[in-house]
């Protein structure tokens, strides 16, 4: 009998497998460039499409490690150590010293 934890890991494991392929499919032969840690957007992609990127959150699933190299060149996502952790709207403490 197999267990809920054993489905759980056959099931992420095929979820990765599937959008890997989804990554190849699309990407064919462009360059990509992989994140140290995930990919978020940034205001730029927040202004040219307010309704579905929001500056600071995580690009889409498929995308979060690696992505096509236009991308980061456009300024449209950049790796999450280098955005910050301020949310919009959030003051941090050193304002106010």
């Amino acid at each position: 009998m197999i267990t809920r934890k054993q489905q759980a890991e056959a099931a992420a494991a095929f979820n990765e497998s599937q959008m890997a392929r989804m990554r190849e499919r699309t990407l064919g032969k462009q360059e990509t460039v992989t994140a140290r840690t995930e990919w978020v957007w940034t205001q730029e992609a927040q202004r040219r499409n307010p309704s579905r990127q929001k500056a600071g959150e995580p690009v889409w699933p498929q995308w979060r490690t690696v992505i096509p190299k236009f991308n980061v060149d456009q300024g449209l996502v950049v790796d999450k150590s280098e955005f910050g952790d301020t949310k919009e709207g959030q003051a941090d403490l050193f304002e106010y010293l």
